[in-house]
């Protein structure tokens, strides 16, 4: 089935190391959904002064997100729906809503917008946040694509709650132990010292791949290497220690 085989090809995509909360969004709208015209994917969470903030996204316009951000979380809105019911919300008569969402259409909306999904991601123990997908077509709920969202949506925070999990830092700014005062940096190649230079620069796989003229296969490969041999954990600690190259500078 199309559906199991989805699912497949995204569990294997979660190994991936140094995965990033926008790299799902990411992959479930460019891979995983792209056959439903899905193209933009936000994530929200509440926040401790119950506010409900975007913290990461793929596909959106910036401006848009911070139209929509801190909202309270008691405002009736889909994201709030989802979280406070822990359900799949799904509408499909956009870009304008309904009487239940009306405040909304004071916002702005991209007008080729016609469905929205928000679904849950529940930890074992807490709710995670909620991520919306959005569809340029209008796409009908049934029962197979919501089996489908919901496995993806399951696996995704599996994946989040496993990488969410306190770590030691490997980079330590403070340290003569980091990767630094190791001269690990000399150990990589000049294509690696490339690819490096941009991962800092928070650069994507594929962004690399176009300007260096690679595959994003070799790129992703090249990358692993790179981790490995600088002790690093995934782009998270990359910027740690381009915040530790700028620190030594000045």
């Amino acid at each position: 089935m199309k559906e199991l085989e989805i699912i497949s090809d995204f569990t294997i995509f979660l190994q991936t190391k140094g995965l990033t909360i926008q790299d799902i969004c990411q992959y479930l709208v460019t891979v995983s959904l792209k056959d439903y015209g899905f193209y933009c994917a936000v994530f929200a969470e509440v926040q401790k002064n119950g506010q409900v903030r975007v913290t990461s996204h793929f596909g959106a316009d910036p401006k848009d997100v911070e139209a929509w951000q801190d909202m309270d979380f008691e405002i009736k809105t889909p994201v709030n729906d989802c979280l406070r019911e822990n359900r799949i919300v799904w509408i499909n008569t956009l870009p304008n809503y309904s009487q239940d969402y009306e405040l909304l259409n004071s916002l702005p909306t991209d007008e080729n917008l016609k469905t929205l999904v928000v679904f849950p991601l529940r930890g074992s123990s807490h709710l995670l946040g909620a991520i919306s997908i959005l569809s340029s077509e209008k796409i009908e709920l049934d029962t197979e694509i919501e089996l489908l969202i919901k496995g993806l949506c399951h696996m995704a925070a599996l994946r989040m709650e496993i990488g969410s999990k306190p770590k030691t830092k490997i980079i330590d700014l403070k340290s003569r132990e980091s990767a630094i005062y190791n001269g690990n940096l000399k150990t990589l190649t000049p294509r690696q010292k490339k690819i490096f230079e941009m991962l800092i620069a928070k650069k994507t796989n594929k962004e690399i791949a176009d300007q260096l003229i690679y595959s994003v296969s070799t790129i992703k490969q090249e990358t692993i290497a790179i981790y490995e041999k600088l002790g690093l954990r995934g782009r998270e600690d990359s910027y740690l220690l381009q915040e530790y190259l700028d620190a030594i500078k000045d």
